[in-house]
Formats: structure tokens, sequence, C-alpha cells
């Protein structure tokens, strides 16, 4: 009598500790999607970082243009050759960090989004392992209570 009573709490710790196990796996998932999000939202901010970064790159690009026409002028150079050379030097230069700055900001955002990818599958992984794990805990526990009645 005593060994099936302590059978039957067996199959219920079991129980309790597959259960357990199950809400583990959802409680990971939860978090490895939290974490998925954040890291989809640090792509969104890196984007949009990149877009306000090249905006402000080419204010200051037309401001230093507009102050060498300004020297240029007051130095009574005309715009030809040498110094149109110039500017367009610096245009291109300008242009060229703009674009530097822009890959640098869009290879930033895909390892966010790749970082996102990885944490929604940890999470799903998570799910995986701890239905596995209830599996084993239920069978486990049923044989040991098989084995124990059979014994008897």
């Amino acid at each position: 009598m005593i060994g099936a009573i302590g059978a039957v709490v067996g199959l219920i710790g079991a129980g309790a500790d597959a259960y357990g196990q199950l809400e583990s796996g959802k409680a990971e998932k939860k978090a490895q999607e939290y974490n998925a999000a954040v890291a989809l939202q640090q792509a969104e901010a890196s984007r949009r970082s990149g877009e306000l970064g090249e905006v402000v790159a080419r204010r200051q690009v037309r401001q230093a243009i507009g102050q060498q026409r300004a020297s240029y002028a007051k130095a009574g150079v005309n715009f030809t050759g040498s110094a149109i050379d110039t500017m367009v030097d610096s245009l291109t230069n300008a242009e060229f960090g703009i674009a530097v700055e822009r890959y640098g900001a869009e290879v930033k955002a895909r390892g966010y989004e790749s970082e996102a990818a990885l944490r929604r599958f940890y999470g799903n992984e998570a799910i995986k392992s701890s239905r596995t794990g209830a599996i084993s805990t239920l069978l486990g526990a049923g044989t040991s209570f098989g084995l124990k009645m059979g014994a008897r």
C-alpha cells in the first residue's frame, strides 16, 4: 500500500516537473521574442540614424561649397578651371563619405535583423527542448510507476 502511494506521488511530482519544464520553455520563448523585437527596433534606429546623418552631411557640404564660392568670389576668382575642380572634388569626397556612412548604417541594421532571427530561433528551440524534457520526465515516471506496480 505504501509503495502504491509512493508511486502515485512520484507520478504527481513528475507531472508537476513536466508542467514546469513546459512553462520554462514558454517563458524562454517569450524572452527571446522580446529580445528579437528590441533587435528589430535597433535595426530601424540604425537606418534612421544613417538617414539623419546623410541629411546633416549634405547640409554641411552645401555650407562648405557655399563658403568656397564666397571666398573665390571675394578673391575675384573666376569659376572655371581649378576653382571648379576644387569644388567638384569637395563634393565628390563628401558624397563618398555619405555613401560610406549609409553603408555602415545598413550593415549595422542587418546585423540587428540577424540577431532578431537568431533570438526567434532560440525561442523556438526552447519550446522544443521543454516539450522533449516534459515528455521524457513523464515517460520516466510512467516506467517507474509501472515497475513499482508490477513488482507487487
